[in-house]
């Protein structure tokens, strides 16, 4: 499937709404759009069938593309001047599209020029589709009749180099590098634990492509493959032949087997086959690289327990095939930094010790080496690359860009993951190419950008939001993304090299043009790596990073020069002068835009240009610290937008023109002191509500009330400088009305004990779809009782002030099925440990992320579960240095208990008075940590409150959000606004 489907099936649901509806539309134009339907339904039936793509369809297929790109905005066009506002997207379960429907209920009567203006854009594009149509009759004629499919793969075939994971089979095990460790893992999990180890095991092997899976399952089976009767190693790959797959294992399990016999036999029989091989026999089977959940189920009932101890050990980088196919999961991760360095020495000289002493060496390694991120191929891959090159001419970009057999190979196996997804989920890839690189992404808000940009698709009952959710979860299922995972999963990660993959792809699909920190570091639609910029080009989506006054003039002629300025969708800068971008009013299609911790926005000038970009469904100002007013005019106009991201700015009031915004889903902003009377209140397609600071007025008890009208609101975020009894209630008659409440967080500036949060006869009790729970500087007595598993099945992120904590409430908090973050913290310091674990039960099973300022001991006995089995981060939070060196000592030696952690964090000072430790204190205690370190596999790092950027537990105002660490100029702005806050002891917090 190609993009071009995914863009067709976008414009499809439009024409046919346009022609179900009365629009006082003239017959002509009524024909000519019943016209472009059919034939844009015909083409994609050719997009389907067409498996097997030259060059010229490819081409083809991009002008379908823009086709599809220009049809939407004649429509969106046409819908703005006829002043349909566009009602919410989602409103008794209709689909996304059915605001067009619903737009057109009521014929608006448009003047002549209107009408006019419509049908001769639609008479125009009528006879663009009518070439592209001629040109598709003779590219099937050419398919059908000249060169057959067949000859096609065959000319591509000769191209193309051999399976490039074949040399995982083969490799000498002395070449293995940091796989010590996970054979060890992986040996242990099929020949010892619980149960009868006469039942047949199945372990599964999960990761991204090219992490090493196939080569850790062939050391594993080499390892095991004489104790048993017989054994198989079959890869499936993409390969769907599911004949061919089950005579591989047939033959691999008796090479005496007649390949012409087996080749008469139909599935069913193959299985049968199988099936009696094995019914007598301990058999050990590997099937590598498992792509779907239906070749599973096949392989799947051919292998018998005969509860002889047979093994099998599966690979997959598709989370939802591993969850279907094995019992046990072995989560494959990234090489070390040390161990990817050992394996490009050993690739490149046989070894470090073979390796020249030379600084520019270890320079240029250290560079590859990041960018390689761990990951085995791109290691083997690079070294390969520069093996025979003389060190002057190493260079990432060769690696980055470059094209050989060992580049091609790599990328071979990383498109697999890419081109195996459906073409809605591609466009939402290709998207992230925008983001600078080993950039964290916020998830929420990648979901709104990916809606107002039409990546996805309505369906009955489901919010866009939920279906763009689902969207995500499966690109992290299918390994194209990873999780960034602590305190919430809210937000992503892109393999450095994945992202170099992606925004190759997007280069060559046109989809986005990209500008680095200098002008030599262009991504243009058709460039590659190049700075070479072909002005032809219609540029759909651009993205700055970095781009200073330095490089205004160099921006201003490029802007200057592509005629298609105006058909730009979707335009996003950080860290940008504003005078180096193009002028907002020259977009006039802009559905996205987003200008982070940009300078240089003037209020006069630029809002009044945003307020023309009539087609906007998302604008973010995110960190616009200059920005003090957002006029009336800017967003009154704005009709069809969705997103408002205001976060990190000065606006201290939000404009009343706000109310018009119908279709607005999500809404931020930093800190207020003035919104409109019912401003929010007439929100009421509001899903998405976030105001991290809300002071003075009697203006906060109503925005409290106002709330409770919410009633599609999955999010909200509020912080308050001040809670009284008559704040605390309207809150909680509000909360009570939110039944689709999902992520709640409340936050008190100055330190309150609840009262009505706490009562769960006259006060608040959370639904049962509630996910996460944030209450900063609100204190809980203890535990409340309306927290457990029955009442809160679905929690997954807890974060609570409590005076105690007792043995019972750690047992309640350990039953919660999905709890994967939990951060607790004790009013006053406990001075007794808290064990978990010590009985075996409260086992915490799902717990990543575990932080809190009580001591904790974990304990495992004999014969029990361990605590917390899969807890990776621990933090334990403590005001001074001698207190933690009093707790270090057991807290650090129970560590070794947990057997999933990767990493353990001391905090040192004190949060509200930001008082600090010595040096000295801070590194002896470092000292302490570095000793442990030294014994076990997880590191410990001991830092201060003030290098912690992670406070999220303190008061709201000390709650820095760090919501991208690739930005450096927050910490400077944070420093300066603590600074200041000091300096005039004031208790107000920064906007």
């Amino acid at each position: 499937m190609d993009l071009a489907e995914g863009e067709i099936g976008s414009l499809v649901p439009k024409l046919r709404f346009l022609l179900e509806d009365e629009y006082n539309l003239e017959g002509a134009v009524q024909r000519q759009l019943v016209f472009i339907l059919d034939e844009l339904q015909m083409i994609y039936s050719f997009l389907r069938a067409a498996e097997v793509r030259d060059e010229q369809v490819k081409i083809w297929e991009r002008k379908v593309r823009e086709f599809c790109y220009d049809m939407e905005d004649r429509i969106d066009i046409f819908l703005v001047n006829a002043d349909a506002s566009r009602p919410p997207e989602r409103i008794g379960g209709k689909s996304s599209s059915s605001w067009l429907k619903r737009a057109m209920k009521k014929p608006i009567i448009l003047g002549g020029k209107a009408h006019g203006d419509f049908a001769a854009a639609i008479e125009d594009m009528v006879m663009q589709l009518q070439e592209l149509s001629e040109r598709s009759l003779r590219y099937e004629y050419d398919h059908r009749f000249g060169r057959t499919a067949d000859e096609i793969m065959a000319e591509q075939a000769a191209r193309t180099s051999v399976d490039p994971r074949l040399p995982a089979l083969y490799r000498n095990e002395r070449e293995l590098v940091g796989m010590d460790e996970a054979r060890g893992e992986l040996v242990k999990m099929l020949t010892q634990g619980d149960g009868d180890q006469r039942k047949l095991k199945i372990v599964r092997i999960l990761g991204m492509g090219g992490v090493g899976k196939t080569t850790l399952a062939k050391a594993v089976y080499n390892s095991l493959e004489a104790e048993f009767d017989c054994s198989a190693f079959v890869s499936v790959s993409l390969n769907q032949d599911m004949k061919k797959v089950l005579r591989d294992i047939i033959l691999e399990l008796d090479d005496a087997e007649d390949y012409t016999r087996l080749s008469t036999m139909d599935d069913n029989r193959l299985i049968h086959k199988i099936q009696g091989f094995l019914k007598n026999n301990r058999f050990l089977i590997v099937i590598d690289d498992i792509w779907t959940t239906e070749v599973w189920k096949t392989i799947g009932s051919a292998l018998v327990d005969s509860h002889c101890g047979s093994r099998v050990i599966t690979t997959t980088r598709k989370y939802d095939v591993a969850v279907l196919v094995g019992m046990e999961t072995y989560r494959l991760k990234s090489l070390s930094y040390d161990n990817s360095k050992k394996l490009f020495y050993r690739r490149i000289f046989g070894g470090e010790g073979n390796c020249p002493n030379n600084s520019q060496l270890d320079d240029a390694c250290d560079k590859i080496l990041k960018k390689c991120s761990g990951l085995p191929l791109a290691i083997i891959t690079v070294a390969s690359v520069f093996a025979s090159k003389p060190l002057e001419e190493w260079s990432i970009a060769a690696f980055t860009y470059g094209s050989n057999r060992y580049v091609d190979n790599m990328r071979m196996v990383l498109s697999h993951s890419y081109y195996n997804l459906p073409s809605h989920l591609r466009n939402c890839v290709l998207h992230l190419s925008m983001f600078p690189e080993n950039c964290w992404v916020e998830k929420d808000f990648l979901i709104w950008k990916w809606i107002a940009e039409g990546f996805v698709n309505g369906e009955r009952g489901m919010s866009l939001f939920e279906i763009g959710e689902r969207y995500f979860n499966e690109l992290v299922n299918s390994s194209m993304i990873q999780i960034a995972e602590g305190h919430a999963i809210d937000g992503c990660r892109v393999h450095p090299v994945v992202f170099s993959l992606i925004r190759s792809i997007s280069s060559e699909d046109y989809f986005s043009t990209v500008l680095g920190d200098d002008e030599h570091h262009y991504t243009l639609a058709g460039g590659g790596g190049s700075s070479n910029i072909n002005i032809n080009i219609i540029a759909r989506r651009i993205a700055m990073h970095r781009r200073n006054v330095e490089h205004r003039h160099i921006d201003t002629t490029t802007y200057n020069n592509m005629m298609s300025i105006g058909k730009v969708r979707s335009f996003s800068a950080s860290l940008c002068f504003i005078e180096a971008m193009p002028q907002l009013s020259s977009f006039q299609v802009l559905r996205v835009l987003a200008l982070e911790y940009c300078t240089g926005l003037r209020t006069s000038t630029h809002l009044r240009q945003i307020g023309n970009l009539v087609h906007l469904r998302y604008l973010g100002l995110v960190g616009a610290g200059v920005l003090h007013e957002l006029p009336e005019e800017t967003v009154g106009g704005l009709r069809l937008l969705q997103t408002l991201d205001l976060r990190e700015t000065r606006i201290a009031k939000l404009p009343s023109s706000i109310s018009k915004l119908g279709n607005l889903m999500c809404l931020c902003a930093g800190w207020i002191q003035a919104v409109p009377e019912g401003m929010v209140g007439s929100l009421i397609s509001l899903e998405d509500l976030r105001i991290y600071g809300v002071t003075g007025g009697d203006f906060v008890k109503d925005l409290a009330a106002e709330v409770g009208r919410l009633q599609r609101l999955r999010v909200l975020e509020i912080g308050f400088e001040y809670m009284d009894i008559e704040l605390e209630n309207a809150l909680v008659e509000s909360l009570r009305k939110l039944d689709k409440i999902q992520h709640l967080e409340v936050n008190y500036i100055w330190y309150r004990r609840t009262v009505m949060l706490d009562d769960e006869q006259g006060g608040w009790v959370p639904p049962r779809c509630i996910r996460q729970l944030v209450f900063g500087g609100i204190f809980f007595v203890e535990l409340p009782s309306w927290i457990h598993s029955e009442r809160l099945p679905h929690l997954s992120h807890l974060n609570l002030t409590l005076d105690v904590v007792q043995d019972r409430h750690v047992k309640t908090l350990g039953s919660l099925p999905q709890l994967r973050s939990l951060v607790i913290l004790l009013t006053d310091r406990n001075e007794e440990f808290v064990v978990v674990g010590a009985d075996g039960g409260a086992n915490f099973t799902q717990l990543r992320f575990f932080a809190s300022n009580m001591p904790v001991k974990f304990e495992t006995r004999l014969g029990l579960p361990p605590p917390m089995p899969n807890l990776e981060q621990v933090e334990f939070r403590v005001r001074s240095a001698p207190a933690a060196a009093e707790a270090s000592s057991s807290w650090f030696s129970s560590l070794a208990n947990l057997p999933s952690l990767a990493k353990a964090t001391v905090v040192l000072g004190d949060p509200w008075t930001r008082t600090l430790e010595s040096d000295e204190a801070v590194q002896t205690l470092r000292h302490e940590a570095g000793i442990v370190d030294a014994n076990h596999r997880f590191k410990i790092k001991v830092t201060t409150i003030r290098e912690n950027v992670k406070l999220t537990e303190e008061p709201f105002y000390h709650r820095f959000r760090f919501r991208n660490p690739h930005f450096k100029a927050l910490e400077l702005e944070m420093e300066r606004m603590m600074s200041s806050r000091q300096e005039a002891g004031s208790s107000s917090a920064p906007r």
